[in-house]
């Protein structure tokens, strides 16, 4: 007998179980820009459309990118 999910268990999209790559992720992911506090500097996000899992992208090579999903 399976238990049930936790109620606050993130639901995500195929897509994101999948996980994102490349330098555009997969469809629906939308740039969202932040200001650091204290520093004025920013930093982008990336958040799905379909199921509003966070994500960021870290550049490893000119052709390669890591994709890290955020906790909210």
């Amino acid at each position: 007998m399976s238990r049930p999910a936790p109620r606050d268990a993130p639901s995500f999209c195929e897509f994101c179980i999948e996980q994102p790559e490349g330098v555009s992720g997969h469809p629906g992911l939308a740039q969202q820009a932040h200001q650091l506090q204290g520093n004025g500097r920013s930093y982008v996000r990336l958040a799905c459309a379909f199921c509003g899992t966070s994500w960021v992208r870290r550049r490893e090579s000119a052709k390669t990118f890591e994709w890290l999903r955020l906790a909210d």
